[in-house]
C-alpha cells in the first residue's frame, strides 16, 4: 500500500501490517500521516517496527480501545 494518504491511524496501522506481512515494507520506506500532518520515514526493520508500534498505539487511542495495560497502585486499580 505504501505512501498514499491515510485518513485514520487505524488505516495507517492496517497498511503497515499488510506491508510487513507481504514484505513491501522493504521498498516503501515512508508513509503519509493521517490528516496530512506530514510523513514518517524509516530505514531499518527496527525503525519500521518501532513506528508500527507507535501507529498502533495512536490507532488504539483513536478507537478508544484497551491497550492491555492495567496499572495497580496500593492494591487498587486505576
Amino acid at each position: 500500500m505504501g505512501a498514499g494518504a491515510f485518513t485514520t491511524w487505524s488505516d495507517l496501522a492496517r497498511a503497515m501490517r499488510d506491508d510487513l506481512a507481504s514484505g513491501n515494507f522493504r521498498t516503501v520506506s515512508s508513509y503519509a500521516l493521517p490528516g496530512g500532518s506530514g510523513s514518517i520515514t524509516y530505514r531499518t526493520m527496527k525503525e519500521f517496527l518501532d513506528l508500527l508500534s507507535l501507529v498502533e498505539q495512536r490507532a488504539s487511542e483513536e478507537t478508544g480501545g484497551f491497550d492491555g495495560q492495567i496499572i495497580t497502585t496500593k492494591g487498587g486499580y486505576r
